[in-house]
C-alpha cells in the first residue's frame, strides 16, 4: 500500500514538474519574442538611418533569440543588400517568404535582389506572381522591374509592355516619381534598341524635362541623337553632361563621343 501510495505521489510530482517545465518554457519563448522585437526595431532604426553595421548587429542579436519573424528576415535581407552580400540577402528574403507567403515586401525583394545579380528569369517568375496580385498596393514596381528584366532578356516587346503599364499607373493621378523617370528612360532605351529612334527620342526627352539635371540621360539621349544622325543634337546633349558632372568618367566618355562626330 505504501510503495502504491508512494507511486501515485511520484506520478503527481512527475506531472506537476512537467507542467512547471512547460510552462517556464512558453514564457521564455515570448520573452524571447519580445526582446527579439526590440531588437529588430533598433535595427530598423539604424537601418533607416544608413547605419547599416550597427543595424546588422542588433538584426543577428535579434536572430538568435527568435529567427522565425518574417519581418526580421526581411530586415536581415535589406541589410545585407546594402553592404552588397547578395548572396546571404537572398538567403534571408527567401525565409521571410516561407514565414509569410505572397507578401508582397518580401516577394519585391527577393526579385530586386535576383535583378541586382542578373538572375532574370528568378526574378521574373516572383515579379509576375506579384503584378497578378490584385491586392498588391505598389504594381508599378513590379511592372518597372519586369520591364527591367526583359529589357535584359533581350525581349523588347514585353520589355515595352510593362514600361507602359509603369507609366499607366501615373496616368491614373498618383503623383510622379522616381520610378516614372525610370520607366520613361526604359522605354527609350527599348525602342533605341528596336531601331524606333524617334520614338526613343521622345520618351527620353519626357525624361529629361523631369528631371533636366541628371547627365546620365543626357548620355543616353546623345547616344539617341546620333543613332537618328542629328550629330547637332547629340553634340548638344553631350555638351550637357560636360556641363553637369565635368571631371568624370561619365563626362569623358561623353568628350570622347563628341571627338568621335567630327
Amino acid at each position: 500500500m505504501r510503495y502504491r501510495r508512494m507511486h501515485r505521489i511520484g506520478l503527481v510530482f512527475l506531472c506537476a514538474a512537467a507542467f512547471v517545465l512547460a510552462s517556464c518554457t512558453t514564457v521564455s519563448l515570448e520573452q524571447r519574442k519580445r526582446q527579439s522585437e526590440s531588437l529588430r526595431d533598433l535595427g530598423e532604426a539604424y537601418l533607416v538611418e544608413g547605419k547599416t553595421t550597427m543595424a546588422l548587429m542588433e538584426l543577428i542579436k535579434a536572430e538568435k533569440l527568435y529567427d522565425k519573424d518574417p519581418l526580421l528576415q526581411n530586415d536581415l535581407g535589406l541589410t545585407y543588400m546594402d553592404k552588397d552580400r547578395l548572396d546571404l540577402a537572398i538567403t534571408h528574403f527567401k525565409k521571410a517568404v516561407e514565414l509569410k507567403q505572397d507578401w508582397p515586401n518580401a516577394l519585391n525583394n527577393l526579385s530586386t535582389a535576383y535583378l541586382k545579380i542578373g538572375q532574370w528569369d528568378l526574378a521574373i517568375a516572383h515579379l509576375e506572381r506579384l503584378s497578378q496580385d490584385l491586392l498588391y498596393a505598389t504594381p508599378h514596381y513590379a511592372f518597372l522591374n519586369l520591364g527591367w528584366a526583359y529589357y535584359n532578356k533581350a525581349d523588347y516587346g514585353k520589355a515595352e509592355k510593362y514600361y507602359r503599364d509603369t507609366l499607366q499607373h501615373y496616368e491614373d493621378g498618383f503623383p510622379k516619381d522616381g520610378t516614372y523617370l525610370k520607366a520613361l528612360v526604359g522605354l527609350g532605351r527599348t525602342f533605341m534598341e528596336t531601331g524606333k529612334i524617334q520614338l526613343s527620342v521622345t520618351y527620353l526627352e519626357r525624361a529629361i524635362r523631369f528631371a533636366p539635371n541628371l547627365a546620365e540621360i543626357h548620355m543616353i539621349l546623345a547616344q539617341a541623337h546620333t543613332r537618328a544622325g542629328d550629330n547637332a543634337k547629340a553634340r548638344l546633349s553631350y555638351k550637357m553632361v560636360l556641363a553637369l558632372v565635368p571631371e568624370t568618367q561619365l563626362a569623358e566618355k561623353a568628350r570622347l563621343a563628341m571627338e568621335k562626330l567630327k
